[in-house]
């Protein structure tokens, strides 16, 4: 697994393919490994791909400082990466937390962002995000990961596909228990300060907005709030999905990104 230091930290991150370079921002709670399908797809079509584990997950260092997670420090972390590999400009794909990332990341250099493509997020934390939050955070501190993940569940995925994916699920589940709680709490706290109402509109990237048609936890509502902001965006709606789009609906996941990305550049 490859390493790099930045920012006094050691950043996990994996890197497949050559051409077009895409990096691919995980969701709290989310690895590497959760962007297999996206890898592939994407590597198959001439695209070089970056997946990382965020400062707090996955095989990324732990800081034990909750000031260590705040959005800046993960716009550095991204940036970093990028100056790591030599990457001047790249397209960037945010899922829920990776794309409230992706917005702070475009907003400081949007020279350095191609396009864009923001699945299953928001502009600001809503009252009743902060209200789920503030129960996944009251969950961890009552009953560890495990409560937290039984707790989440329902928000992340539609009744459909918890009910037809019960083996991964469990999977899921019992790798949860693995997960520090520390740097968890500090990534939930830090999320809720996430609030660019007044600053999403500056976006200038070339912006597709996607959402699960049954997202709970990041609903259509946020969705629209972005697109209506950004001038020029796409709004997709995926349909008979929850708020993970990438993992519940992969392959409409990857083909309206896939074809957002042509439009925009049809030399690729």
């Amino acid at each position: 697994m490859p390493y790099t230091s930045i920012n006094h930290l050691k950043l996990h991150y994996e890197e497949v393919g050559e051409g077009v370079p895409i990096v691919f921002l995980s969701g709290l709670t989310q690895e590497v490994r959760s962007w297999r399908l996206q890898v592939n797809f994407f590597t198959e079509r001439g695209f070089r791909v970056i997946t990382y584990d965020t400062r707090g997950q996955g095989g990324s260092d732990k800081p034990d400082d909750p000031e260590a997670y705040a959005f800046s420090r993960h716009v550095d972390d991204l940036y970093g990466l990028l100056d790591h590999l030599r990457i001047d400009r790249a397209h960037l794909v945010g899922l829920s937390h990776g794309g409230a990332v992706a917005q702070w990341a475009a907003l400081h250099s949007p020279e350095r962002v191609s396009a864009l493509v923001l699945a299953d997020t928001m502009a600001y934390v809503t009252p009743i995000f902060r209200k789920i939050f503030l129960g996944l955070i009251h969950a961890v501190e009552a009953g560890g990961n495990l409560l937290r993940f039984d707790v989440a569940l329902p928000w992340l995925f539609s009744d459909r596909f918890i009910e037809a994916n019960a083996p991964l699920l469990d999977t899921l589940r019992d790798s949860s228990r693995d997960q520090p709680e520390g740097p968890i709490l500090h990534l939930l706290r830090a999320s809720l300060a996430h609030d660019l109402r007044n600053r999403v509109g500056e976006i200038v990237a070339p912006t597709l907005v996607l959402c699960g048609a049954l997202d709970l936890l990041t609903p259509l509502s946020a969705a629209r709030y972005i697109h209506k902001r950004i001038k020029g965006s796409e709004l997709v709606i995926l349909p008979e999905c929850g708020h993970v789009s990438s993992i519940e609906a992969p392959e409409p996941f990857n083909r309206e990104v896939l074809k957002f990305f042509l439009k925009i550049f049809p030399r690729l």
